[in-house]
C-alpha cells in the first residue's frame, strides 16, 4: 500500500492555504463594506447637494447655507478618509492575494511529488509482481519437467 512520505507536510500546507483563503475572504469582505460605505455617504452628499440648490433658489438664511456648507465638508473629509483607507485595505488584500498564490504552489509542488512517488510506487510493485509471476511460471515449468522425465 503506497504511503506518501511527506503526507503530514501537505496536509499542514493545505491547512495553511485554508486559512489563507479564509484570510483573503475576509479582506475582501472588508473591502465591500467600505466601497459601500463611501459610496453610502457619497449619495448622501449627491442629495444634500441637490437640497442645497433647491434651497439656494427658494432662498435660505445664511445660518443654513453655513449648516449645509459644514456638514458637507464633513461629509468630504469622512469620504476622503474612506478613500485613504480603502488603499490600505487594497494593498492588504494584494498581499493576502499573494501569500495565497504561494501557498497554492507549496501546495501543488507537493501534490506533484506525491504523484511522482506513487507512479515510482507502482512501477516497482509491477515489477515485483512480474518477477514473482516469472518465478511461478519458472517453477511450474521446472516441476512439470521433473513429473515427465520421472
Amino acid at each position: 500500500m503506497f504511503k506518501f512520505s511527506l503526507e503530514k507536510l501537505l496536509s499542514y500546507r493545505q491547512r495553511v492555504e485554508e486559512e489563507k483563503q479564509l484570510v483573503l475572504f475576509g479582506a475582501k469582505t472588508e473591502l465591500q463594506a467600505l466601497e459601500n460605505r463611501l459610496a453610502q455617504l457619497t449619495e448622501i452628499v449627491h442629495d444634500h447637494e441637490r437640497s442645497f440648490n433647491e434651497k439656494s433658489i427658494q432662498g435660505m438664511t445664511v445660518a443654513e447655507m453655513l449648516l449645509y456648507h459644514h456638514f458637507l465638508v464633513k461629509l468630504s473629509e469622512n469620504i476622503s478618509h474612506l478613500g485613504s483607507e480603502k488603499g490600505v485595505i487594497e494593498q492588504k488584500l494584494e498581499e493576502r492575494r499573494l501569500a495565497l498564490i504561494e501557498a497554492e504552489k507549496d501546495v501543488k509542488i507537493l501534490e506533484k511529488l506525491r504523484e511522482k512517488e506513487r507512479t515510482v510506487y507502482l512501477k516497482e510493485e509491477s515489477r515485483l509482481e512480474q518477477i514473482f509471476l516469472n518465478e511461478m511460471g519458472i517453477s511450474g515449468f521446472i516441476r512439470h519437467k521433473n513429473k515427465v522425465k520421472g
